[in-house]
């Protein structure tokens, strides 16, 4: 009879533990269930065991990552959205002022010499500063255009040496010396699938970053070299590099180090960049310079 009792009383601790190590578990996953569905993405399980239950949990924990994936790339989605229209919205606003100023300021001095009367040394440089600014003004204006928009994507086979002297070429007269410019194309290098304008627009803003950032003397290093199956594009500058937070948010729309900056120079090189098949990060260290990898997959 006691003989009886124990076994009963063994089976019945036996039963309640393995009870509770099923038990405990799900409810667990039960508590991390209802996490993710008030919408924090970070909750994981762990379970240690080789049965059913560890494929479950492990299936758990993917579900997780990619929903945590998901959100972050709908938030981003977003983002941009609103930034593109905030953007289409300024531009209209800008642009719509200026044509009236720059057509009255272009008339008065138009009508002064054709009167062959020149007009007063102040009254010329007011004017000339006006049409300067509505330059600038007009500059910005397109900047935010082509942010907002959804460019088509023309690819064509194309060789990223010859373009990236065609894009460096215009800056040399100006830099008088200034600053040193060192391009290395490396020989034969194999053509890329990609659309001339963008990467021509996105190489732009990375070398117009580039001077901007060193306005005394520097130096500019600007290679093309093939790494296996793609094409890479360096941009060195010896500038004033930025700091670790900074660098982070570089790709941001409207987040600009500079006063009279928009914000969406290297936000358009980005996106550039990726609608041609591409990839570009940034290396750089406060003081020391800043370094700009662009990559294409050969064609």
């Amino acid at each position: 009879l006691i003989g009886v009792a124990l076994f009963v009383l063994l089976g019945s601790a036996s039963g309640y533990y393995l009870a509770e190590r099923i038990a405990d578990p799900v409810k667990r996953l039960t508590r991390a269930t209802r996490r993710i569905a008030h919408g924090d993405f970070d909750a994981r399980m762990a379970v240690k065991s080789a049965d059913e239950l560890q494929r479950l949990v492990a299936a758990f924990n993917r579900m997780a990552i990619d929903l945590k994936d998901q959100q972050q790339r709908l938030e981003r989605t977003h983002r941009l959205e609103a930034w593109a229209e905030m953007a289409r919205q300024v531009a209209h606003e800008i642009k719509n002022p200026l044509t009236p100023v720059q057509l009255s300021a272009e008339h008065l001095l138009r009508v002064n010499r054709d009167r062959g009367e020149p007009l007063g040394p102040v009254l010329q440089r007011c004017v000339e500063s006006i049409l300067a600014q509505v330059r600038i003004l007009r500059q910005i204006a397109s900047e935010f255009s082509s942010y907002a928009s959804s460019p088509a994507v023309n690819r064509e086979a194309l060789a990223l040496g010859t373009l990236l002297h065609e894009v460096v070429a215009p800056y040399l007269p100006g830099l008088d010396g200034r600053i040193t410019v060192t391009i290395d194309i490396e020989d034969d290098l194999p053509p890329v699938a990609v659309d001339r304008t963008l990467v021509a627009r996105a190489l732009t803003n990375v070398i117009d970053n580039a001077l901007h950032a060193m306005p005394g003397e520097g130096s500019l290093d600007v290679r093309a070299a093939a790494e296996d199956t793609r094409v890479v594009l360096a941009v060195r500058d010896t500038g004033v590099g930025v700091d670790e937070a900074t660098l982070k948010r570089i790709f941001e729309p409207y987040f600009s180090t500079k006063v009279s900056g928009t914000g969406l120079g290297m936000a358009i090189a980005k996106r550039n960049v990726e609608l041609c098949g591409g990839a570009i990060g940034v290396e750089s260290r406060l003081h020391e310079g800043t370094r700009v990898r662009i990559t294409f997959p050969v064609s």
